[in-house]
Formats: C-alpha cells, sequence, structure tokens
C-alpha cells in the first residue's frame, strides 16, 4: 500500500511539473526516473525499480499536463509511440524476469535516447507542452 500512495503522489508531482516546460525538460525527466529506477534494481530492489519505470511512463510520458505518447503519435508517428511505449513496458518485464544489470541499463538507456531524440523533435516542430500540443 505504502508503494502504491508513493507511486501515486509522484505521478500526480511529476506530471504537474510539466505544464508548460519543454519537451526535452520532460525527456531528461524520464531519463532521471529511468536512471533510479536502474540504480533500485541494482540494489536488489526489483519492485522499487518497476514502479519507478511506471512512474516514468505514467507521470510523464504519458501525463495529462504533458502527454508524451499523444504528441509523438500526432506529431512524429504511430509506430515512433508505440515503439516508446514498448520500450517501458519491455524495461519493465525485463526486471520482472530478472534480467542481468547490463540488459537492464542498455534497455534503459535505448529508452532514454529514444525519448529524448522524440523530444528533440517535438521541440524543433513547434509543438508545446501544454497538453492541447499547440504551435
Amino acid at each position: 500500500m505504502k508503494v502504491l500512495m508513493t507511486a501515486l503522489l509522484a505521478f500526480l508531482c511529476i506530471g504537474q511539473a510539466h505544464a508548460g516546460t519543454s519537451w526535452l525538460k520532460a525527456a531528461e525527466d524520464i531519463e532521471k526516473a529511468l536512471n533510479g529506477a536502474v540504480k533500485s534494481y541494482e540494489s536488489g530492489k526489483g519492485a522499487e525499480a518497476i514502479e519507478e519505470v511506471a512512474d516514468a511512463y505514467f507521470g510523464t510520458f504519458e501525463s495529462e499536463e504533458a502527454n508524451m505518447e499523444i504528441a509523438i503519435r500526432r506529431y512524429i508517428s504511430q509506430k515512433r509511440a508505440v515503439e516508446l511505449e514498448n520500450g517501458f513496458n519491455g524495461l519493465r518485464k525485463a526486471m520482472s524476469k530478472k534480467t542481468p544489470s547490463g540488459g537492464v541499463r542498455r534497455m534503459s538507456g535505448s529508452l532514454a535516447e529514444g525519448v529524448r531524440n522524440a523530444a528533440k523533435e517535438l521541440e524543433a516542430k513547434g509543438i508545446k507542452v501544454d497538453g492541447g500540443f499547440s504551435k
């Protein structure tokens, strides 16, 4: 229950933090969360690590205020949005299956790079982080 409440609080705080900021800031926050998840995983805290990945996904990537997933789907491609969503899901599954930490670290790095690249594309297209995706 404590983990669930912590995850919910993080979800609400992270999502609120991105309204009106940049896609690159959102990508940076996702990367920090993923790095934290990898550290937790390497410390033997698998359940905590999985929750941290979920927080990055639901708290920023799919938050109402900065719904990066929808912006990517709308302004880049559906294929790219699905690839990134699958990256989050795959990382959680790898952690659940107790994949060696080197593999988890590579997956996390690849996902963070993909999110960062998508953020750069959204910025280049002039798409604002406001939930309504105005230009």
